[in-house]
């Protein structure tokens, strides 16, 4: 049998019966509905939850494993002696897009043994050097999720741990189509920034707080915080060549705990960006041209602590002279979905985190949700009209864990029938109330594809502008994110439909979407959503506002998305 392991078209065998790795490798040319015998599809190994949740734990250890073992071998390279913490700060969401990437393909090819069919896989070869990334956010939101990355680490894992019969199909060696966004260094932002060094904060720096615009000012001012923030990528130097011997003599293989983890340590070369590696020493000189605190107590971030490989390069060095890195959550799924892996990595990677209100562990403390400082309510909506449904895209591969969303084909099309079942069950008055507010995002069009093509004369809506600004009446979320908690914090109209398949509460919030549950916030299924709006778009206000819901809203936002009544003191408080 025929084993397809991505969407290229070259790969299918229109004489045998196809086995597709993976929903995710369908493309519209295939006409699967009207070719399903000659079609098989592997079933996901991660569609069971339980396993989903072990393999975290397993994940999670692996992760320590591997930053001691890399942060051994950089220090015998660069004769350092830098701490685990160092590495820490500098390589976590690499190293964890890197393992969970690597080890959810690694877990699909498994399954295959499963099968007992006799597999050849025809597969491309590929200039390997040109996968290796020149920086995390290259990796982390481009590389990793492109068709020919996903192609070549599946037939790499074939090799590795597979029966089955791999056939490279080309005599030459492709070059992969991937995007690594590389931007110019700034020597205007440059000089400003050391102008205002001058005069801003030696003891403490903060940069990406997701503040409110006058709350970001007032910060700004008290704080003394006066540098402009370089985006991610800017700024670093990405001038050496790669040297890949070098890389295969330093990422040597190594007999460790498992097979998998074995394998993994064999795949840095291949994966680990260029300025952690060739460009390291350059970047850590380039660190002194941008103007940062010399000797900073306290850094803080939101945002950059993620994909800003200079921030953080900065943030280890200070460290490792005994600063503190504070991390302020930035948007949804913290403190309420299950294994949110992100809120994980946030909470190891700092010293204290700061969350919306709620506290999970002696890391953890409750603050306020800084972006919405000094917002007030919006208090009246007899006057919005209409009906918005926000949504946004998602890429078909198996993606990171991350609470509250779809992860791979089989959820994204489960969200995307949640919206149609909602759209097809309103009232013919609602339907034509209705907009899609859609965020054009991750080089896709599925979501928004599927969407019209239910609905052709559906009105369509692109925008990053925040929902609530846009005068609707009522708001239908599809996601446990940030934008329910817009709605709750400003008291604006708002129906959750919570699909559990990928949306999965965690044990102390369950109570909480229980009580939302009631007061009809919150729906877990769209038909249920569509007839309350049925029954009662002409009288949201008397809904809305009805003490007893108030209430539960209140209770709600002082947990997860909590109000500061005094924002100009809290400013200060931080610290």
């Amino acid at each position: 049998m025929n084993l397809i392991i991505s969407e290229d078209q070259e790969l299918r065998n229109l004489k045998e019966k196809n086995f597709f790795i993976g929903s995710w490798c369908i493309n519209e040319t295939d006409n699967f509905e009207n070719n399903i015998e000659n079609c098989l599809i592997n079933k996901y190994h991660w569609s069971d939850k339980k396993k989903q949740k072990k393999d975290i734990e397993y994940l999670y250890s692996t992760h320590s494993f591997l930053l001691i073992e890399i942060g051994k071998a950089l220090n015998n390279f660069y004769n350092q002696n830098y701490s685990f913490r160092y590495y820490q700060i500098l390589l976590t969401k690499w190293l964890w897009r890197f393992i969970l990437f690597y080890f959810d393909r690694w877990e699909i090819v498994k399954t295959l043994e499963k099968e007992n069919i006799d597999f050849k896989c025809r597969a491309f070869s590929f200039k390997e050097e040109f996968f290796i990334p020149s920086n995390t956010l290259n990796y982390c939101t481009s590389i990793i999720y492109s068709n020919d990355w996903n192609h070549w680490v599946f037939s790499r894992i074939i090799k590795k741990i597979s029966k089955v019969r791999l056939i490279e199909i080309n005599e030459k060696k492709k070059i992969p189509n991937i995007n690594q966004k590389k931007e110019k260094i700034e020597g205007l932002k440059k000089n400003i920034n050391f102008l205002c060094s001058k005069i801003s904060s030696k003891n403490l720096f903060a940069q990406n707080m997701t503040f409110s615009k006058k709350a970001k000012l007032l910060f700004n001012l008290y704080h003394k915080q006066f540098r402009i923030p370089y985006r991610e990528t800017q700024n670093i130097v990405d001038t050496k060549e790669i040297n890949l011997e070098l890389r295969m003599e330093i990422f040597k293989e190594k007999n460790s705990r498992d097979q998998f983890t074995n394998f993994i340590f064999e795949e840095i070369p291949y994966n680990f960006p260029k300025v952690f590696f060739e460009n390291y020493t350059d970047n850590k000189i380039n660190l002194k041209t941008l103007n940062f605190p010399v000797k900073s107590k306290i850094i803080m971030t939101s945002m950059d602590h993620h994909f800003n490989d200079l921030f953080n390069l900065y943030t280890a060095e200070m460290v490792e002279k005994k600063s503190k890195l504070f991390i302020f959550q930035h948007g949804g799924s913290y403190g309420v979905c299950d294994d949110f892996t992100a809120e994980y990595l946030d909470i190891m990677v700092s010293d204290k985190f700061f969350t919306w209100g709620w506290k999970s562990n002696n890391k953890t403390f409750p603050f306020f949700a800084q972006k919405y400082f000094f917002t007030n309510e919006i208090k009246k909506i007899n006057k919005r009209h209409g009906i918005v449904v926000p949504t946004t895209e998602f890429k078909k591969c198996p993606g990171d864990i991350a609470g509250g969303r779809p992860r791979y084909k089989d959820e994204v099309d489960l969200h995307i029938k949640d919206i149609i079942l909602f759209i097809k069950n309103l009232n013919e008055k609602n339907r034509k109330r209705m907009s899609l507010k859609y965020l054009v995002t991750r080089n896709t069009n599925y979501v928004r594809k599927s969407i019209s093509d239910a609905f052709p004369k559906l009105n369509l809506i692109n925008s990053k502008k925040n929902t609530y600004m846009l005068n609707f009446k009522i708001s239908i979320e599809t996601l446990n994110s940030t934008g329910f908690l817009d709605a709750m914090y400003l008291n604006h109209p708002v129906i959750l439909i919570l699909n559990k398949a990928f949306s999965n509460l965690r044990q102390n919030a369950i109570k909480d979407f229980d009580v939302l549950k009631e007061f009809k916030i919150v729906h877990f299924d769209p038909l249920s959503a569509a007839k309350f709006l049925n029954n009662n778009y002409e009288n949201l206000e008397e809904w809305w506002y009805d003490p007893g819901l108030q209430k539960v809203r209140k209770n709600f936002c002082h947990t997860y998305v909590r109000k500061s009544v005094k924002p100009f003191i809290d400013i200060k408080k931080i610290n």
